[in-house]
């Protein structure tokens, strides 16, 4: 096999089980962004050789090729017409090879539950969201009535109220706040007032990020609400 070929050979064994991990993060398993790369490659190696699996089970239920092992298939890769066909049948079992990969893990949650509660522990579901989705991705905040703090390093770099913010599955985390300067001179009003008579005196929920010491504070708008409906009748 020439060092071409070896090349060609370690690309269509080894990337087709990173290609299903980035699948994998983008539409549905945003917890395994926090696993070690060490265990990302390690995945990725078994799940290139079940893509591996599925490309030659296609080859031979469609009848396009009659390979059988792993040995034949190295065989082939000398010949260019194979690969180019070979590469789209790859293309075809990444996302088979993200369904059964789905599949396996809910198998082993359930195994693993079982067993736990066989142990008679109480085991739920394990929640695989992240800070940023459990904020975002569900039903905890309503982005038409909500008032953001941004602090970094202690300091307020701005506040405002939520217009948009990026999707949960973006690994930018961005956010666009609104009448900045009016919620601004709301804050420096009242920092003179009690607690209980200021407007933003109550805090739903905080987001800190660990890596970059930002913290988002998301205040109850009820008490501002109601000033707004009594000033405005």
């Amino acid at each position: 096999m020439s060092s071409l070929e070896a090349v060609i050979v370690t690309i269509i064994f080894l990337i087709p089980g990173f290609m299903v991990i980035e699948l994998d993060n983008r539409m549905f398993s945003r917890a395994n962004n926090n696993e070690h790369e060490i265990e990302k490659i390690i995945n990725a190696l078994i799940l290139s050789m079940v893509s591996v699996i599925v490309s030659i089970l296609i080859l031979n239920i469609f009848k396009i090729d009659n390979i059988k092992s792993l040995k034949e298939l190295s065989e082939k890769i000398g010949d260019f017409n194979f690969i180019f066909k070979y590469i789209a049948i790859v293309l075809v079992s990444i996302p088979i090879t993200e369904i059964i990969y789905k599949c396996y893990r809910k198998l082993m949650l359930k195994f693993i539950n079982f067993v736990y509660k066989l142990q008679n522990k109480n085991i739920t579901e394990v929640d695989t969201k992240t800070a940023w989705e459990f904020i975002f991705d569900s039903a905890n905040i309503n982005p038409s009535d909500c008032c953001i703090e941004v602090v970094k390093n202690d300091t307020v770099i701005t506040r405002g109220y939520l217009k948009a913010f990026s999707d949960v599955k973006s690994k930018n985390k961005e956010l666009i706040l609104e009448a900045t300067n009016q919620v601004n001179e709301y804050f420096e009003s009242e920092k003179k007032k009690p607690v209980d008579k200021k407007v933003f005196n109550e805090i739903d929920f905080e987001y800190y990020n660990l890596d970059n010491d930002v913290l988002l504070r998301f205040y109850n708008m009820s008490k501002l609400n109601a000033y707004l409906d009594e000033a405005n009748k």
